[in-house]
């Protein structure tokens, strides 16, 4: 993503702002402000060239070969499986251009879809996380993290989600 795609990501951000960790809807210059100090590795995903998603990519600082990724896809666009093809497709391309042996991402519960797509993936749950605010009295966010290895294991060879209540509230069938 380059500075020309602003305004058509930032029409895709707060879109779909309402999965994100931080629900703010920020402007187009905020999105600039916010380029030109973050220098972000966003990836545009297209189809029929026409962009309609990206991944956001950022190195683990604690571990050089933990790559954390995200994808947003327009809602228009979604339900045609779009996410999936593009994981599939560019999960083996990130593990070579970043050299890394393993893939993180953070979902929040509410995002079921995004979460059984995920476990259809190979990413499995490694931790649930709840922000409490200061005074103690209410639950900021709660979200999963959740890992696969850059090379995963056969899907029969994966196991099962080590937080059974995360694959089992998923729906077994599209209604």
């Amino acid at each position: 993503m380059n500075f020309a795609d602003l305004p058509w990501f930032i029409t895709l951000r707060n879109s779909v702002r309402d999965f994100l960790h931080d629900p703010s809807e920020f402007s187009i210059s905020e999105a600039e402000d916010w380029y030109h100090a973050t220098k972000p590795d966003f990836r545009v995903i297209s189809r029929d060239n026409k962009p309609v998603g990206y991944f956001r990519l950022s190195a683990h600082a604690s571990n050089p070969f933990c790559l954390w990724v995200g994808a947003d896809i327009d809602p228009k666009y979604q339900g045609h499986g779009i996410a999936r093809e593009a994981y599939e497709k560019f999960l083996p391309e990130f593990a070579r251009e970043f050299e890394c042996s393993e893939f993180r991402l953070r979902v929040l519960p509410a995002n079921v879809r995004a979460i059984g797509l995920y476990l259809s993936l190979g990413f499995r749950t490694l931790s649930v996380e709840t922000t409490v605010s200061p005074d103690g009295r209410s639950i900021l966010v709660t979200d999963y993290t959740m890992t696969r290895l850059a090379r995963p294991k056969t899907p029969n060879e994966l196991g099962d989600d080590p937080i059974e209540f995360i694959s089992k509230s998923l729906p077994t069938a599209r209604s």
